[in-house]
C-alpha cells in the first residue's frame, strides 16, 4: 500500500512538472503526450479530453506530428466525454471542432445529427442530412438519409416544398434501381 500511495505521489508529480512545461510551451508535443500517459490512469477522465483535443488542435495546425489523427484523437475525446464523463456539452463541442476542420467528415455529421435530433434542432438537423447527402453515393444509405431529411422538411420545418423535391429524388433512385444495369429511364419530355 505504501509503494502505491509513493506510486500516485510520483505520477503526481510529474503531472505538475509537464503542466508547468505546457505553461512555458504549450505545443510541446513531448509533454501533451507524456501527460496523456499520465491521464490514461483512471480518475483523470476530464483532464486526458482536453490534453486530446489539444493533441488534435496542434496536429491540425501541422506543429504536430503523431502516431494517430486528429480525427483519431477527437473520436475518443469524445467518446470519454459523452460514456464516462456524460458530459454531452463537450461530446458535441468536439464533434463541432471536427467540422470545423473538416466540413466533409461523414462520422462527425452523423453524430452531430444525432444531437440535434436529441435537441429537436429540426434546422440543423435538416441541413446536417442534406450535407451527408452530398456527400454518399451509396443508393441505400443515399434512400434512406432522402426520406429522412424529407420527414424532418415536412413534420419538423413545415417546408412542404423540400420534402416534395426530396421524395422526388428518392422516387427517381427507387426507379433507376429498378432498371437494368442502374440506369435512369429516358424522360418523356
Amino acid at each position: 500500500m505504501v509503494r502505491g500511495a509513493r506510486g500516485a505521489r510520483t505520477a503526481e508529480a510529474a503531472e505538475e512538472r509537464l503542466q508547468a512545461a505546457l505553461e512555458q510551451d504549450g505545443r510541446s508535443v513531448e509533454a501533451l503526450t507524456a501527460l496523456e500517459q499520465l491521464q490514461r490512469e483512471p480518475g483523470h477522465d476530464e483532464a486526458l479530453v482536453v490534453t486530446l483535443r489539444k493533441l488534435a488542435a496542434l496536429i491540425d495546425s501541422g506543429d504536430a506530428m503523431i502516431d494517430r489523427s486528429s480525427s483519431e484523437l477527437r473520436r475518443e475525446a469524445k467518446a470519454i466525454a459523452a460514456e464516462k464523463l456524460e458530459d454531452a456539452e463537450t461530446a458535441e463541442a468536439i464533434v463541432r471542432d471536427m467540422l470545423a476542420v473538416d466540413d466533409a467528415d461523414v462520422w462527425a455529421l452523423t453524430e452531430l445529427s444525432a444531437v440535434c435530433e436529441t435537441k429537436e434542432n429540426w434546422q440543423e438537423l435538416y441541413q446536417l442530412l442534406t450535407r451527408r447527402l452530398e456527400l454518399l453515393p451509396e443508393p441505400d444509405l443515399l434512400r434512406e438519409l432522402r426520406h429522412q431529411a424529407a420527414k424532418v422538411a415536412a413534420d419538423k420545418l413545415d417546408d412542404e416544398e423540400a420534402a416534395i423535391d426530396l421524395y422526388e429524388q428518392a422516387s427517381e433512385d427507387d426507379a433507376r434501381d429498378g432498371e437494368p444495369g442502374g440506369q435512369r429511364r429516358p424522360s418523356a419530355t
